[in-house]
């Protein structure tokens, strides 16, 4: 079995991530997996292209692929704005499958303007037209899903490590953290709102500073340029360590030396760091709320600030309480019932 994903937005991160496991992860089950990333300069005319779809039906860019594709073995396309007619799929024998990241339109109405949410329920119901399954990442989200489409079939995808994603240095990484000889807590996370990194500095403020807090990532939100100023000024005016966006040598170099990773996020579809602390075999510290939990069944759940600068300040001790090989194993059969469903559209 061959899968081809057309990966339409080399600008977002978090995407580019996801294909990238996706494709190590089936690696391991002998799938191939083949990605095509659009280039840059030609992401405003797939944009244009996608507008066209809205209002006609009609993907100039949809035939342009198929017409690469035609004449090949590949009858699987994953996650990509691929969008041809069920008639034509079903007499080409082509699959389209949607990856569905999450509920972000829904549960964080405040993050979007109305016209905003409008378009994106209007998108998704069409987008669900076009396609022979929906992935999504979690089981809380296809409870929902499944109340909302009724007549296709919804696979749960979740992530685990392979491996490192690149050759591990053995130099020791000179950063401002290793001035203090505490222990710390990490956070990597990209800086939406939702993210609720604000609280964290706040908390990590007001505590004791027995455990340090090492931020990494890019700490900016392009829907919110205000929390963006804000989140600049916390990290300006406390002793927090932010080192920015870092390599793959030290982002899995920090998440071997941490005490502990914390996510305090308001809202999440499947977070990639929560799965690099479970390969690096470290305790989680993370916000209680469904999507958490199904995660990681077995992490550290905390409720508000408070707790967190209870954690900083060592009162509360870190939990190391997770079953790594079980985590593990369930991710494991998660991608083995997705790969029969897919055999089975």
């Amino acid at each position: 079995m061959d899968i081809l994903i057309y990966n339409d937005r080399p600008d977002y991160i978090g995407g580019c991530a996801y294909y990238a496991r996706f494709k190590a992860i089936l690696a391991q089950h002998n799938i191939n997996v083949e990605i095509k990333t659009l280039s840059r300069k030609w992401v405003l005319i797939a944009k244009i292209d996608l507008f066209i779809w809205k209002k006609t039906g009609i993907s100039l860019l949809s035939y342009i692929r198929l017409a690469q594709i035609i004449r090949s073995d590949q009858k699987f396309i994953y996650g990509s704005n691929f969008f041809l007619p069920k008639i034509l799929r079903k007499k080409l024998r082509l699959h389209v499958i949607c990856w569905f990241p999450d509920f972000q339109v829904h549960d964080l109405p405040e993050y979007f303007t109305k016209i905003q949410i409008k378009r994106r329920l209007i998108f998704e119901k069409k987008m669900f037209n076009y396609c022979d399954m929906i992935v999504v990442q979690n089981e809380p989200d296809k409870w929902r899903l499944s109340k909302i489409i009724n007549d296709k079939p919804i696979s749960v995808f979740s992530f685990y490590e392979t491996h490192p994603s690149k050759k591990q240095s053995t130099a020791k990484i000179e950063t401002n953290y290793e001035k203090e000889k505490n222990d710390f807590i990490l956070v990597a996370a990209q800086g939406w709102a939702h993210k609720r990194i604000d609280q964290v500095i706040e908390a990590y403020d007001a505590s004791t500073y027995k455990l340090r807090l090492v931020i990494i990532g890019k700490l900016y939100d392009q829907r919110d340029s205000i929390y963006t100023k804000r989140l600049e000024n916390l990290i300006a005016s406390t002793e927090t360590v932010f080192m920015g966006y870092v390599s793959e040598n030290k982002k899995n170099e920090l998440f071997r030396e941490c005490k502990a990773v914390m996510n305090f996020s308001k809202y999440e579809g499947w977070n990639s760091s929560v799965e690099e602390a479970l390969f690096h075999k470290k305790p989680l510290i993370l916000s209680d709320m469904d999507f958490h939990r199904d995660q990681v069944c077995d992490a550290m759940f905390i409720k508000d600030k408070v707790e967190l600068t209870n954690i900083f300040s060592g009162v509360t001790e870190v939990k190391s309480s997770i079953d790594y090989d079980a985590e593990l194993r369930r991710r494991k059969t998660t991608v083995k019932n997705f790969i029969k469903e897919l055999q089975n559209i």
